[in-house]
């Protein structure tokens, strides 16, 4: 497996640092790299990452670039309970000619995009057979996009996330529960236009898996 920025990988196996360098260089002012370093030390593991890469492209209006950066933080505290911290940020640009296809309305644009996001995880083993898990976290997206030519920009949007969740999981002898709920809330606000649009969703859920022992018969629902 290769390192990840959330998620755990082989580089958690055993104590000790872990370093990784990628690279690439070719034609049209292609380039990009890649950094990651995974450590563990008893029960504290972390993986930081970048990533970059940018090209020219094979046209006039097919430039694009991204970049990536992310940290990811991993802490037990004990044999029934642990902890999880998740940020990411980014930028992302890309060139494309719209309805290319007809000399008349063809649009050189840019599309330019940056992005930021974090989230905390927490999980507690209360008794042997019953489990909590905890997340909470937000996004922050913003996107410009420019006509190519006069270097105007056509419109702009900053949109907002925020998002909880709590779960808990039930053992039995045969089979197991599981319940919780989950809140997303989103504010997409469009510059140019100065419209606001807000959604909140609100869900519950719930599952069960039950081994009848007969015939290695087993019902979820």
């Amino acid at each position: 497996t290769q390192p990840g920025g959330a998620e755990y990988t082989s580089a958690f196996v055993r104590d000790g640092l872990r370093f990784r360098l990628d690279g690439i260089v070719a034609g049209r002012r292609t380039r990009g790299d890649q950094f990651a370093v995974d450590g563990l030390s008893d029960a504290v593991a972390f993986s930081v990452h970048q990533f970059d890469y940018r090209t020219d492209g094979f046209v006039d209006t097919d430039k694009a670039q991204r970049s990536q950066y992310g940290l990811f933080l991993n802490l037990q505290t004990s044999a029934v309970s642990r902890f999880q911290f998740d940020c990411r940020a980014g930028n992302f640009s890309s060139e494309d000619l719209s309805f290319g296809f007809d000399p008349v309305t063809a649009l050189p644009q840019r599309i330019e995009a940056s992005s930021e996001s974090c989230r905390f995880n927490a999980y507690r083993q209360s008794t042997p057979k019953m489990e909590w898990l905890v997340s909470f976290g937000g996004e922050h997206l913003a996107r410009t996009d420019f006509y190519i030519p006069l270097e105007i920009e056509l419109t702009q949007r900053d949109v907002n996330t925020a998002g909880a969740e709590l779960q808990a999981n039930l053992k039995f002898d045969r089979g197991w529960l599981i319940g919780g709920f989950n809140s997303v809330t989103d504010r997409k606000w469009f510059i140019f236009e100065e419209v606001l649009v807000e959604t909140e969703d609100i869900s519950f859920y719930g599952y069960a898996h039950w081994k009848t022992g007969w015939q290695n018969l087993d019902l979820t629902g």
